[in-house]
């Protein structure tokens, strides 16, 4: 929080240094007419920018972020580290595991289908093997009534395709 912040003498007067640094080497790369030590002596004495109080709160704010993970890694914190490991891995075989198992019942439902349009197949072609068998049987029946063949025409009846 804020007074944590204030409360850091050493790390706020650490990160004044590191900008004061910054800043110096920009202006040392501007070409001034000023005397160079007045302008060291006056930089470190002066007021801060609005920028430059940003830019300090900003370090501080991720150097706060830095600990806090850090401090995530402390021993009694590799338990719950390694759990979320561990549940992350489990999470990916169930993932795994439901995908092999929906491919393996997508796979099980075209077999499925394979095999009933085959003997759907099967079935029209047994369809109409009888059908013809009828229509030829039919068509022996009438020849042999016209041709007054009795012996042949009992045979065709006890061989009649309508009783199978």
């Amino acid at each position: 929080g804020a007074s944590g912040f204030f409360s850091d003498g050493a790390a706020w007067e650490a990160l004044r240094r590191t900008y004061a640094a910054a800043e110096q080497v920009a202006a040392t790369n501007r070409v001034d007419d000023e005397d160079e030590d007045d302008d060291i002596a006056s930089f470190e004495n002066r007021e801060l920018t609005f920028e430059e109080i940003e830019f300090l709160l900003q370090h501080r704010k991720q150097k706060e972020e830095a600990a806090k993970l850090a401090s995530q890694f402390t021993a009694g914190d590799w338990e719950s580290l390694e759990q979320v490991a561990i549940s992350d891995h489990l999470l990916e075989e169930d993932d795994k595991e439901r995908k092999a198992a929906k491919k393996r019942e997508k796979k099980q439902r075209r077999k499925a289908k394979l095999k009933e349009e085959a003997a759907q197949k099967a079935a029209e072609t047994a369809q109409k093997k009888r059908d013809k068998a009828i229509i030829s049987w039919r068509s022996r029946v009438v020849s042999a009534c016209q041709s007054n063949e009795t012996i042949k025409l009992e045979n065709l009846l006890q061989d009649s395709p309508l009783k199978k």
